[in-house]
């Protein structure tokens, strides 16, 4: 009858309509997933980025505490006579200009420590005019730069440690993504393209 037709042809749209809203379902499902991935790959980036910039100050730090350990040593032995004291204010007035040029070319590295940077370079400007000026307190000046460069550098590994464990967090999050596409592969293969399976593998 035309009822039963009606109906059957209703049932029939019903089915279909349901088929299509399932695959709509399923392709904004897995274009989701693949913005996540994308994601999650450019932060990965980013916090590796993040990571080499920090390695890269700590290594200019590291080395800046050995040469003002230098001057240090060199002006207490000479504060008897003083007649270096001139020469270690250059060394000290180069290493200031090295550290300015080590933020200016490495901002990213310094950001989070840029407190403890402005600190210890004002240290570095008070040892330069108490070397220029020949004053007995030169030494101990350099010696609180040696201690703020050290406080930099302990700073710098800490951050440089956060970011390490950020970075391990979001690689194990992308592996078990990739994990648990890989499940649905398995389960329901014909639902991923080519392309699809060749990115996941």
């Amino acid at each position: 009858t035309d009822s039963e037709k009606r109906a059957e042809t209703a049932k029939s749209l019903d089915e279909s309509l349901g088929k299509i809203a399932e695959a709509l379902k399923q392709e904004t499902e897995k274009r989701q997933q693949s913005l996540d991935q994308k994601q999650m790959a450019s932060q990965l980036k980013q916090l590796q980025q993040q990571t080499q910039a920090m390695q890269n100050a700590r290594e200019f730090v590291q080395e800046a505490i050995i040469r003002e350990e230098t001057i240090q040593s060199k002006a207490t032995e000479n504060l008897s006579t003083k007649d270096q004291f001139q020469n270690l204010a250059r060394d000290q007035l180069l290493l200031e200009e090295d550290m300015a040029n080590a933020r200016e070319q490495n901002p990213d590295g310094f950001e989070s420590v840029a407190s403890q940077f402005e600190k210890a370079e004002n240290e570095m400007r008070q040892t330069t005019r108490a070397l220029n000026a020949g004053q007995d307190n030169a030494p101990s000046t350099s010696k609180q730069a040696v201690d703020s460069l050290e406080q930099l550098d302990e700073s710098l590994a800490k951050q440089q440690q956060q970011m390490e464990d950020s970075q391990q967090e979001k690689i194990a999050q992308q592996m078990q993504q990739l994990i648990n596409q890989l499940g649905e592969m398995e389960k329901k293969p014909d639902d991923f393209s080519t392309e699809e399976k060749q990115q996941t593998a």
